[in-house]
This record gives structure tokens, sequence and C-alpha cells, in this order.
């Protein structure tokens, strides 16, 4: 187990000192259905965030992480669901093992359309769902190498949802809760009507060039997300907001400035009449440090953004924003089957490749064969004649064969090294992945990260 904490938890409590009034952020949150029954503090807030997945370890590390600092410091959590993001496909990787070999079994979970954010797209019935598990699971048989009852009863025991994404993030939120307690959960869609979100995209509309070109200058060329400058024209500059509407694409938002008064269009230069507005990456770690939380978590990926996100409102709006910490861990599934290296396989197949020439030294073997074998190598290089020398060759490479056909066993057992060997160094790459699902983890092995997280 690998485990990231920067800075440690031990360190986080003076962002929480303040506390402050967060009377309309309780509202969003005592608003969403999906937070029903769930305690929910704002005053002081600890707050993280994922796109609406199956999580490996590593991203689950940051709830655990949350949790563990707010019963040290008595606040409160929150964790942000980006609903508003497209996913490439809404699967779930499962390990196999056959004998000695390990594979990786994909399942695909739901039919979703890759070009709509998944919060926008309608809820699937959870009966499918199980049952794509259990076919994959009798379809793998014996060869399935991990249990998948936790999934499966998370799966049955969800609540009736509107999206898809709800579905997610409430199926991820019962598979972590039983070592992370009742969680609420804030989506990044349901921005639109949050008061203090409508008045940061009212500000960024008055100001919308000097905002953008502030946007576009915190992206430096080598920042990874330089292609997705802000565009401004004459009469119109880009903002970081993307317009939503059910079961279709998202939208780019734009001011247009050339009338009296500014109004927001969409991509195609219609007027916004309806939808709702969601915040683009680097807004949206803008509102989560300025208006949900007095820390954010992130993983390793977030924090790169965040840095782009923190230069621009710095420069364009001045007004400071909570402190980060980044979280991650690296977890490797338990198999019981061979593992090597490149150097193994190298070392390996070099045995395979001298024990035929070599047996009699190797195995310290004697009898006739042995001593002539050494009579001629003592004596070969010393002669000059080439047919004796070719005889000789001959001689060797006979006595050689007559050694291996009298000693079988060691080149089998060299041979099933190397099988061993390539075996192993194909196992090794499924053996490493970090990226499994959380849940298919043994539950031993996620208290023992949440309790080495605890005490980072």
């Amino acid at each position: 187990m690998r485990v990231t904490c920067q800075p440690s938890i031990s360190q986080w409590q003076p962002a929480l000192d303040g506390g402050r009034d967060r009377g309309d952020l309780a509202l969003l949150l005592e608003s969403t259905p999906i937070n029903e029954g769930v305690p929910i503090r704002v005053d002081r807030l600890l707050a993280t965030g994922h796109q609406p997945l199956l999580w490996h370890p590593g991203i689950a590390a940051k709830d655990l992480a949350m949790v563990a600092a707010a019963q040290r410091f008595e606040a409160g959590v929150l964790h942000l669901v980006v609903d508003h993001d497209v996913l490439d496909t809404i699967q779930l990787q499962l390990p196999r093992q056959d004998g000695d070999r390990l594979g990786v079994h994909t399942v695909q979970l739901v039919p979703h359309n890759p070009a709509v954010p998944v919060g926008c797209q309608d809820a699937v019935d959870p009966a499918q769902v199980i049952a794509t598990i259990r076919e994959a699971a009798e379809q793998l048989g014996s060869a399935l190498a991990v249990e998948l009852t936790p999934i499966l009863d998370a799966c049955a025991a969800l609540k009736p949802c509107r999206t898809l994404a709800e579905q997610l993030a409430q199926l991820t939120a019962i598979l972590l809760r039983p070592c992370t307690g009742l969680v609420p959960l804030l989506f990044s869609g349901s921005f639109g009507g949050f008061a203090p979100f409508d008045n940061m995209v009212d500000e960024m509309v008055r100001d919308a060039a000097r905002c953008a070109k502030c946007y576009n200058h915190a992206l430096s060329g080598s920042d990874p997300m330089a292609a997705v400058k802000l565009r401004i024209d004459r009469n119109r500059v880009e903002l970081p907001l993307w317009l939503l509407h059910d079961n279709e694409p998202r939208k780019r938002v734009f001011v247009e400035t050339s009338a009296s008064q500014p109004t927001l269009s969409a991509g195609d230069g219609n007027p916004i009449e309806s939808g709702r507005l969601a915040p683009r990456a680097m807004l949206l770690s803008v509102i989560m440090r300025r208006l949900c939380c007095d820390l954010f978590i992130h993983g390793m990926g977030g924090q790169h953004y965040d840095l782009a996100a923190e230069r621009w409102w710095r420069s364009w709006s001045g007004t400071p924003l909570a402190p980060t910490a980044v979280v991650s861990a690296d977890l490797m599934l338990p198999f019981d089957a061979p593992l090597a290296d490149g150097s193994q396989l190298d070392r390996a197949l070099w045995w395979q490749h001298h024990l035929p020439h070599n047996l009699d030294r190797a195995f310290k073997l004697d009898g006739a064969d042995v001593v002539r074998k050494r009579d001629l190598l003592a004596r070969m290089n010393d002669d000059r004649d080439r047919c004796r020398r070719a005889h000789a060759y001959a001689e060797l490479h006979a006595i050689n064969r007559r050694l291996v056909d009298a000693h079988p066993q060691p080149l089998r057992d060299a041979g099933a090294a190397v099988d061993n060997a390539r075996a192993g160094l194909a196992n090794r790459g499924i053996a490493l992945k970090r990226d499994w699902c959380f849940a298919l983890y043994p539950p031993s092995q996620l208290r023992r990260l949440a309790a080495t997280l605890a005490e980072a």
C-alpha cells in the first residue's frame, strides 16, 4: 500500500477554525432528494469530489481521508458529484484467474450516450445492471477472482433516481458507506438557482472580456488544459460555463456584448431561454473553494488544473480561495499467481539455452561420457587440424544429447521456468493494476487504508 497525503491531516485544522455561514448551500443540499436522512453541516466543511464512476481506491482515499479529518476536527463533509461531465464508457473491469494466468474481463454496465453528460441522461433499471453483472459472473465461473456480492447488494438497495449520474453516485455512496458513513452529495449540474453561483455568473457577464483574458492567461502553453482556452471576439466572449438540457450534448456559453445589455447565448448564437448552467472545470474548482468548503481535497490529477484555476481567480477577482490538500493511494488486489519481470524471463531463457550444453557441469555429473567430454574440451583448442576439430565438435554434441536423454528432468524444469516467467511477466501488469473498483478489494484492505489515512 502506498499513500499520499499532502499536507498531513494534522495540518488541516487551521483551515476549519474560522467557520462560515453557508445557509444557501445548506438549503441546496437539503433540497436534493438523495440527501434525505443524511446529516448536513456546513459551517466547518471539508469537501472532495469526482465524476460518478465506480472509483478505484486512489479516488476513494479522498473520501476516507475527508471523513477521518472531519471526525478528528468536528467538521462537516461534502462530496461533489461532477455530473455535467461526459463519460466515454461506464464499465466494471473484473479480474479473472485461469490456473496461473491472470486476465481482465470488462463488463459494460449500462447503455449510455457518451456525447451527453451523465447528469442529463435518464436513470436505468437497476435490475438490468444486476442481470448484466450476474451474467458476467456466470460466464467467468470459477475463474472470477473477486467477490461481487457487495456490488450486487448495493445495486439492489438503490432508491429511485432521476438521472444516471444520481444512480451511479448513490451506488458508490452505498458501497463506501461502511468506511465513511453517510456523506451529503452535491451535484455540479444543480448550481442553477444557487444564489452565490448566480451572483458569480452575473459578475462574469458584466466583466466578460477581462474575465476571459485572465482565464486564458492562466493557462500556460504547457498546461494540459491550454487547448480549451475561451474564445474572445469583438462582440462575443465565451465564459467558462456549460449549458445543459436533458438528453442533449452540453453547449458552450457566450456573452453577446454588442447590445446595451450583455446577454447570454449558446454556441449557435441563440439567446439562452431554457436549460441550466454548469461550471467548467476551473470555475468548478473556484466555486468549491470559494463558496462550498473550508478545505478541498484533490487527487493526483485535480491538483494540476486547480493551480491554473487559482492563477485565474487571483488575477481576475483577487478574492481568496480555501486551501487544498492532495490525497491518493495505490492498492493492489491480492492474487495467488506467479509474477516476474523482464530480467527474470531473461535469466530463465538463458538457463534453458545454456543447460543442454552444460548439463554435466551444472549438475556435477560423472561417467564415461563426462570423462570423454572433458578430454575433448581440454585438447581440441590445441588441435589445428580442421577435420579432427570438426569430428570433436560432432562428438561433443552427441555426448550432450546422450546426457540430456539420460537426464530429462532438468530440461523439463528449465522449460517450465521459462513458461512460468512468461506467465509471470504477463500477470505482472494485471497484478499491479491500481484501478480496480474499490468494492472489489477485500474489506480488510479498505479498513487498513482508512486507518492509515486517519494516522497520516
